[in-house]
């Protein structure tokens, strides 16, 4: 697992999400924009969460809960640009992002999935 290329890719996902939020605070979008920020935090925490535990010790939940949040950050992020209150090429941005934190969850998930050969045996 890239885990130094999937935090690169966690936070500028979330600084262009900060943009994002402040861009609807400006059109008076509140709930948006409150909506956003509790997903941006739920993706922070259980990134942090997910890339400090060791392999052995991380929690399931976390890794669950990542990638639920990531669906709705995704979700939201689809409906902002449904309206055209995102440019093509940020959209294009954070859906690279958001693939690149998707790669890593896959790689742990096809890992921990994967059968478990004990040697002399």
């Amino acid at each position: 697992m890239n885990k130094k290329r999937a935090g690169e890719a966690a936070a500028d996902l979330l600084d262009c999400s900060s943009v994002i939020v402040k861009r609807l605070q400006l059109r008076n979008l509140s709930r948006l924009a409150e909506e956003l920020i509790l997903v941006m935090r739920t993706v922070q925490l259980r990134f942090e969460d997910v890339t400090t535990a060791s392999y052995h010790n991380a929690n399931s939940r976390s890794w669950k809960v990542l990638v639920q949040s990531l669906y709705r950050m995704e979700a939201l992020f689809r409906d902002l640009d449904r309206r055209g209150l995102l440019k093509s090429d940020e959209f294009e941005f954070l859906h690279e992002c958001m693939e690149e934190v998707h790669k890593f969850v896959r790689r742990y998930f096809a890992k921990r999935d994967q059968p478990q050969w004990r040697h002399g045996a």
